[in-house]
């Protein structure tokens, strides 16, 4: 706190009209009278708040400003160690701190809606709503009637009521050039030594958005490039346009095996609607001036933008028209972060149990029934002695829902009681 000409609060010339420049957090001796001021918190700009006033008539007329400074909560309580406090400006300040400190509830920001995009807008002049959150600005993803944490995600945009914000969905065939898929992929590197020694995903051949085949591509001689492949028609449908094995033999041709890096600055994102759901695609503008697009996945827990750093591994996959590096760790923010692919995601009640065989194991396959009032057949695994599913357990589940004979069967890669 700056004092120029203290006079007023605790001397005897309480008319005279003093300037007080306010800090967060500092203490002052105002004429001998030891005070602190305990509530200003500057919110955004890192600016101090100005006033002038004399005695009780003063402080009023601060506190009337303060209703109109939305990005300053001032409550002003000095203790008396010197003169003696003027008694009507204690009793004022005590009577506000509740009020201001409850109208005014401070809400940080690092940044201004101006560096943050797309992600937020200012705050529309109507919204009574908005008046007293502490900020000027909104995110795009709010959506009517639903409450809102004040932070931007990308999978509340989805729903969002929000119409004028750029931030992109398309589908998977616009932005490949094809209905590709690669949500459910797995990489093998045992040794950790930067070769992916075999890749393995599902594939949907015919186009009817469930997978119907199973690959596992395999680089025998560590040179990077698949040599051989293991696969699996799930469906038996024989009638197809394009056999399941070529789809396999185009998909051996775009695949690398050796880990890449690229490390930039995120030029753009975009939310690809692929068959397992919303996957995020990153344009990321390397060091070294190339531009790669980078799959992150379908896990909504990354909140990466525009201008963001990034360095991202993984193996380099010709998904479409496009190079795509498949990302299996990234780093930000100086994180290491492993990239998990899992399927999607499901909870219910288990109706019934029963052992089968399933591409020539005996399998637990039950029937759950979902929240939503679907009935789901669900591969929940080799049957152990550490998992005994029953009837009436309420369990969740996440998987990759395949086409076996002429029914629809959710393969679990998780599940939990």
């Amino acid at each position: 706190m700056k004092v120029d000409n203290p006079r007023g609060l605790c001397s005897d010339e309480a008319s005279r009209p003093w300037t007080a420049i306010l800090h967060p957090g500092r203490s002052a001796n105002i004429d001998g009278c030891q005070g602190t001021v305990v509530g200003s918190q500057d919110l955004i700009l890192n600016q101090s708040f100005t006033t002038e006033f004399d005695s009780a008539r003063g402080l009023r007329t601060l506190l009337d400003q303060l209703l109109t400074v939305r990005w300053c909560t001032v409550i002003l309580f000095f203790q008396r160690t010197g003169n003696i406090m003027n008694m009507k400006l204690q009793r004022l300040a005590i009577a506000v701190a509740p009020a201001l400190a409850l109208a005014f509830t401070p809400i940080l920001r690092a940044d201004e809606p101006s560096d943050r995009g797309a992600r937020y807008e200012d705050d529309a002049w109507y919204d009574v709503s908005e008046w007293f959150d502490g900020n000027d600005y909104n995110p795009t993803d709010e959506a009517i009637g639903r409450w809102d944490d004040e932070r931007f995600d990308y999978r509340d945009k989805q729903t969002s009521t929000d119409t004028d914000n750029d931030i992109e969905t398309v589908d998977a065939e616009e932005f490949y050039g094809e209905d590709w898929d690669d949500g459910y992929a797995t990489f093998s590197d045992k040794d950790r030594d930067g070769h992916y020694e075999s890749y393995s995903r599902y594939h949907d051949t015919d186009g009817d958005y469930l997978n119907d085949s199973y690959a596992t591509y395999k680089d025998d001689d560590g040179d990077g490039m698949y040599e051989s492949y293991q696969f699996s028609d799930l469906a038996g449908n024989s009638e197809r346009e394009v056999h399941s094995s070529n789809v396999a033999q185009s998909t051996q041709k775009g695949l690398v095996g050796k880990a890449q890096t690229v490390s930039g600055k995120i030029t753009e994102s975009k939310y690809v609607r692929r068959l397992g759901g919303l996957a995020l695609l990153l344009q990321v503008n390397a060091n070294d001036g190339k531009s790669v697009w980078v799959d992150m996945g379908s896990d909504p827990a990354f909140q990466l933008f525009e201008g963001d750093s990034l360095t991202a591994t993984g193996p380099i996959s010709k998904a479409g028209n496009k190079q795509v590096l498949v990302a299996t760790e990234i780093e930000t923010q100086g994180k290491q972060v492993p990239i998990t692919r899992n399927g999607r995601r499901y909870s219910g009640k288990i109706e019934s149990t029963r052992t089968a065989k399933v591409r020539g194991e005996q399998r637990t396959v039950a029937k759950v029934k979902t929240e939503d009032g679907k009935t789901l057949t669900v591969d929940m695994g080799v049957p152990s002695e550490e998992k005994k599913w029953k009837k009436g357990d309420e369990v969740n589940v996440t998987g990759v829902p395949v086409k076996i004979g002429d029914r629809v069967i959710l393969i679990a890669d998780k599940t939990k009681l």
